[in-house]
């Protein structure tokens, strides 16, 4: 009788002991799946996130694209090649102006699809006033051309935007000047006249045209937050001359004209409101027209005539322009994401000639 009991306890022994065995291979393999659906959870997650994403990152350009083509259609149906300003070498109206310089029922805030987007530009006649924005084209021959601008002009600018000292100002320009064109000056510092070559991670000065500003941060001299208040006053697009008829006056300021005359400019041009793209705005059609403008409207002394003689003869005014820049930000109404497409296009096909995403 004991030795069955004994044999049945062993047996039952024996029984709670594959159990537990099962029970801990049951729970280890339990957690090993939890583990393992977490991580599948993780995964999935993140890959819906990242679609989610890319989805929204594809929408917002196809958004801010949709604005840049609609402004360049725009000025392509309303205008033709060489009559941008010029109607019968008259004072032009400003009505067609306005529907690109400043349009707000055209580039503010459109809704397109699940967002909207805007056309805009910065506007600044002072280093110390805040941009005004405006809601359409930004000319990019109101600029400096950096691959055209003598080194005076240059200089000036950046007395009158960078706040430099003289020499320091003519010690930038003769940086861009050294860039662009082989021979024409030198650099001279710490490193000598190899200041390119002497880097940590040397490269050759290029001596040939700047392509796109970003190319500025490579210069001696040049830092971010000089490249950056730069940026909104030069351009790499046009044959140099300055568009009289949308200059800001801190441009009109680095070309060296004084303030009495640069007031004359903008009392004609922009009108008694003083505002640029606004009803009252006039455009000079040729070089001719404004100096008699100025001098009926304005009066001007002999200085001033030979400080425009002088720009004149240096290919530095122009009175149209070839190439107009078209920023567009975009914004999903469900998002808080912007997104941001810098353009260039010609004016007499509409040739995209740059194209920057952010």
């Amino acid at each position: 009788m004991k030795k069955t009991s004994l044999v049945f306890s062993n047996h039952c022994s024996k029984t709670l002991s594959k159990q537990g065995a099962i029970l801990i291979l049951a729970l280890w393999t339990l957690a090993l799946l939890t583990v393992f659906s977490i991580s599948i959870s993780a995964r999935v997650r993140q890959e819906i996130t990242f679609l989610s994403r890319l989805e929204k990152t594809y929408q917002l350009r196809d958004i801010a694209s949709a604005g840049i083509y609609k402004a360049r259609a725009m000025y392509l149906s309303n205008f033709k090649s060489g009559q941008q300003y010029a109607i019968n070498d008259e004072l032009v109206p400003a009505m067609k102006r306005i529907d690109i310089f400043n349009n707000d029922l055209a580039f503010k805030d459109v809704e397109l699809g699940q967002g909207r987007y805007s056309v805009y530009y910065d506007g600044c006649d002072s280093v110390v006033d805040n941009p005004y924005r405006m809601y359409g084209f930004i000319d990019e021959e109101s600029k400096i051309n950096i691959n055209k601008a003598p080194r005076a002009v240059l200089k000036q600018l950046f007395i009158v935007v960078l706040g430099l000292l003289e020499e320091e100002a003519d010690e930038l320009a003769g940086s861009i000047i050294n860039w662009r064109e082989a021979g024409e000056t030198e650099l001279t510092g710490f490193f000598s006249d190899d200041f390119y070559s002497q880097l940590k991670d040397p490269y050759e000065s290029k001596e040939a045209d700047f392509q796109i500003l970003d190319e500025l941060y490579l210069l001696k001299g040049m830092t971010a937050e000089r490249v950056e208040k730069l940026s909104p006053f030069v351009t790499v697009f046009g044959n140099g001359g300055v568009n009289f008829n949308t200059a800001s006056v801190l441009v009109l300021k680095a070309l060296g004209l004084e303030d009495g005359l640069i007031k004359k400019i903008l009392l004609v041009h922009r009108g008694e409101d003083g505002l640029l793209g606004t009803m009252d705005d006039v455009y000079f059609s040729s070089y001719n027209v404004m100096l008699s403008a100025l001098q009926e409207k304005a009066g001007i002394d002999e200085n001033e005539l030979k400080a425009l003689t002088d720009l004149s003869n240096l290919k530095m005014i122009g009175m149209d322009s070839q190439y107009f820049g078209v920023r567009c930000a975009a914004q999903l109404t469900s998002s808080k994401e912007i997104k941001e497409i810098k353009s260039v296009f010609r004016a007499k096909d509409g040739q995209i000639v740059y194209w920057r995403e952010i």
